[in-house]
């Protein structure tokens, strides 16, 4: 698996955790862009204020890797890959695909870069817990007024049958908002971008 490891001018990655885990010897890879910074995998994913990790590698969804500091200041004006042009949106919502900055951690369990098999989904994930939220509640509020309002008959008068009919309406809308929860869960992913 020695063709997995990028050249230093090309900056493609295209199996981050062969490259960065198991490579022996490791690259030594530079940024391609300032050609200043030299890319090196940071000790945990988390960016902190004040964090001065402007060598750390950031991987874009098409392979190739950059320093931070270029990457975000490519990534503020544009929306391609600055080496192939590969366009970084999602391509329903048009948001920018997030780079992932190369630790451990994010190279085991974060998304692969497409070569690597990775899937872009069609939404970021804001705009994807938008929809799931706004169909989770389309889903359960007629379900949620139909117990509402048993509970309200049930209190108002109170009979054995209407609070057996209350609570069987709030037995379905566990239900219901269990399996929609269970749902939502399930989609969630970390080999997505």
């Amino acid at each position: 698996m020695a063709d997995a490891a990028p050249s230093q001018e090309s900056c493609f990655v295209p199996d981050p955790a062969y490259t960065f885990l198991f490579a022996d010897p490791l690259p030594d890879l530079c940024c391609v862009i300032c050609k200043e910074a030299k890319l090196t995998v940071a000790e945990h994913g988390h960016t902190f204020p004040g964090d001065n990790g402007d060598s750390n590698a950031y991987l874009v969804a098409c392979g190739h890797i950059f320093c931070r500091k270029c990457c975000n200041a490519w990534f503020a004006t544009k929306t391609t890959c600055p080496v192939c042009r590969f366009d970084l949106r999602h391509k329903r919502c048009r948001h920018l695909i997030k780079s992932l900055k190369l630790s451990p951690w994010n190279i085991l369990f974060g998304p692969q870069p497409l070569p690597a098999g990775g899937k872009v989904p069609d939404q970021c994930s804001y705009c994807r817990d938008v929809e799931e939220r706004t169909a989770v509640v389309t889903l359960c509020k007629p379900v949620a007024k139909c117990y509402y309002g048993l509970k309200l008959e049930a209190e108002r008068w109170g009979s054995e049958e209407d609070t057996r009919a209350m609570e069987l309406a709030k037995r379905n809308l566990d239900r219901v908002t269990e399996a929609v929860l269970g749902l939502i869960t399930c989609y969630s992913s970390t080999d997505e971008w």
